[in-house]
């Protein structure tokens, strides 16, 4: 309904509708600061600018009548029933615990999936900051969990977080990614982590430390989680890796300012003045 009316009033009101289910969305995939951020920026500010916009132009009725449709009407309808079915599998996917298994987790899942697989390498529930599921894991599970967090652990964001005990903490850093590099290595080349082994240039090194490292790594993993979608996040993302997209977007907004404030200037045929 959005491009399919010819009122662009009743366009941008549809339009907020639009901008609440993208709100739904980030609510279900557990964002709630940024469902609150699309309300508030998008189905707020940006919505009246384009009311603005439309106020400005000033589009009347006779002109818009002179608008001739488009061919393709049924194609917008298609396309608008297939993002509603999309939709409709997003939310019975996450509705569904059980449909979430498989090579590719969810980020919300991952937490107390996370949780669990700490539990399994020796760590004591007290020390978990959320309850671990209490579906049990698999030797695959454990496996791609332990993949899954060695390699967050190249991310200088995971590894800041990471609290590494001895032996580890005298290593140096070329060391830690040269062991977690021979590890994911292995855990490549393995089923289960019983079958991973102690790589042959840590030999100093025995399989408690080698648990140790990947529980670490993990816990690094679960920290960096629990801030997804919250405000530090999201602030601290924005104005550092996206400062340049941020800065951009608003000049982007300006310069549509200064292009609807052209678009408003009337004729001297029509009364108004340049």
């Amino acid at each position: 309904m959005v491009v399919l009316h010819r009122n662009p009033v009743i366009n941008a009101l549809y339009l907020v509708l639009c901008f609440f289910g993208v709100a739904v969305l980030y609510v279900l995939l557990e964002s709630h600061f940024l469902a609150a951020l699309q309300v508030l920026l998008y189905a707020g500010a940006v919505l009246v600018l384009f009311l603005m916009i439309v106020m400005l132009i000033r589009l009347d009725q006779e002109q818009l009548m002179k608008v001739k449709p488009k061919p393709g009407k049924a194609l917008a309808v298609a396309a608008a029933l297939g993002v509603i079915l999309v939709m409709i599998g997003v939310a019975h996917s996450l509705s569904n615990p059980s449909s979430q298994r498989g090579p590719f987790l969810l980020e919300r899942e991952q937490p107390e999936r996370i949780a669990a697989f700490l539990l399994d390498l020796g760590e004591r529930r007290a020390d978990l900051s959320m309850a671990p599921q209490k579906e049990p894991l698999s030797e695959s599970d454990k496996v791609q969990l332990a993949r899954q967090a060695l390699t967050s652990l190249a991310k200088p964001e995971t590894m800041a977080k990471a609290q590494w005990p001895e032996p580890f903490r005298s290593m140096g850093p070329d060391k830690i990614e040269t062991l977690r590099k021979a590890l994911l290595a292995g855990l490549n080349r393995q089923w289960t982590l019983a079958q991973l082994g102690v790589p042959a240039a840590f030999k100093q090194l025995n399989r408690a430390d080698i648990a140790a490292f990947i529980r670490t790594a993990a816990k690094a993993r679960l920290s960096q989680l629990e801030e997804f979608g919250t405000t530090a996040s999201v602030g601290r993302d924005l104005f550092s890796r996206y400062l340049l997209p941020f800065e951009a977007a608003s000049i982007l907004l300006l310069a549509a300012i200064v292009g609807v404030l052209l678009l408003a200037r009337r004729n001297p045929e029509e009364g108004g003045s340049r």
